[in-house]
């Protein structure tokens, strides 16, 4: 890495702008915790975002917490706009609002917790309600123990939250869970997977991790 040319082209501008936040990581260049998609990867990432008709914003929201490049949302609202699925969608009136979590008033106030599995490994998932910004680690196990260590890593990161929503599997029903968040002073709230309000939030992002991760956009697995 050779840093910009003297003189900065169109085409560079608006990586010059960011140019202090760059950095190469597993041969990707990355701006923060977000991957730089080159010219001839995007099509695909926005295919792989749009796949499950998300609608704009949240299509919006989902591919700000992983990827970008110039123009970015621009592409995402043409591409939302000639999708005849998603209009279909966006005419559907809305769900009853009483039944829906509410958004938060600040970044990472509520987070959405879950395990999912990929490759022969588990992944533990947490999403912020506001931003959609996802966090991942890796797992030895499904117990409360490794499930705890991997959430003090990412809150390590991040801070502590005012609520964590998951569902009622073992590991976020167990004592030794409710503990560690009694501890650190967090209301866990558990929502069964009948609810209309439930962890759906999580649910999707685990989608998109897995398509992801599927195209090795960014690596192996572990990077």
């Amino acid at each position: 890495m050779y840093g910009f040319p003297a003189v900065i082209e169109p085409c560079l501008s608006a990586y010059f702008r960011i140019k202090d936040e760059l950095s190469l990581l597993n041969g990707c260049v990355m701006w923060n915790n977000r991957v730089i998609i080159p010219v001839a990867a995007r099509d695909k990432v926005l295919q792989l975002l749009h796949e499950s008709h998300p609608g704009m914003e949240a299509m919006k929201s989902i591919a700000r917490s992983l990827v970008w490049y110039p123009k970015m949302d621009s592409d995402i609202v043409d591409l939302v706009k000639a999708c005849q699925m998603c209009s279909i969608n966006s005419a559907r009136p809305p769900k009853n609002s009483k039944s829906e979590w509410p958004n938060p008033e600040r970044k990472w106030s509520r987070i959405h917790i879950d395990h999912f599995f990929l490759e022969n490994h588990i992944l533990f998932i947490v999403v912020d309600a506001l931003s959609k910004y996802i966090e991942c680690e890796i797992v030895k196990t499904l117990n409360s123990s490794d499930t705890i260590d991997a959430l003090k890593i990412i809150l390590s990161r991040n801070g502590i939250p005012d609520i964590i929503v998951s569902d009622n599997a073992t590991s976020f029903k167990s004592a030794m869970f409710e503990q560690f968040v009694n501890e650190v002073k967090i209301k866990h709230v558990t929502t069964p997977p009948y609810s209309s309000a439930s962890n759906g939030m999580a649910e999707r992002s685990v989608r998109v991790i897995k398509d992801l991760l599927k195209k090795n956009i960014s690596g192996s697995i572990k990077s």
